[in-house]
């Protein structure tokens, strides 16, 4: 059977670790992950560690690596995920912002009108124009300004 390599805790990082440990209702797997290494450094075999978290010995040896290698910020967070790329390119941006600030031959631009226009959904329309507080004369259109009372609003 294959040792697992040893892990040296500094004082720092123990006293980190046990504080970890024992916030599980803030960040649970930051706290289980923790209790990994702490169970790690007493020098306990992956399998034990694994039985007595109740988590896989994979699990157990994933974040034991990720400790030796980048210490307390190793296990800190989950690494980034790939997941999705986003639709709405820096490109696209631009692109909806130079035609929102040229006029149509008729009228003004609607979400729908521009995103048709562009040949892309109004969705990113709206948010590149609510990002950028575009378009500026359709701020107020359609809103009256409050006027002021003279006189305070009674119960009654």
């Amino acid at each position: 059977m294959r040792l697992a390599a040893r892990i040296d805790l500094t004082e720092e990082e123990h006293q980190t670790l046990k504080r970890w440990a024992r916030a599980v209702k803030s960040d649970p797997r930051k706290a289980q992950r923790a209790r990994i290494i702490l169970l790690c450094s007493k020098g306990l075999l992956t399998i034990d560690v694994a039985e007595r978290i109740g988590v896989s010995r994979q699990k157990v040896a994933r974040w034991r690596n990720r400790f030796l290698t980048n210490r307390l910020k190793g296990i800190e967070k989950d690494f980034p995920r790939s997941g999705r790329k986003p639709k709405l390119t820096p490109e696209l941006e631009k692109k909806i912002i130079k035609a929102t600030l040229v006029p149509p031959k008729e009228g003004r631009w609607s979400l729908r009108r521009l995103a048709e226009h562009l040949g892309i959904t109004p969705y990113f329309v709206n948010v590149v124009w609510h990002r950028y507080d575009l378009p500026k004369e359709r701020a107020t259109r359609g809103r009256r300004p409050h006027a002021k009372r003279k006189t305070p609003r009674t119960r009654g």
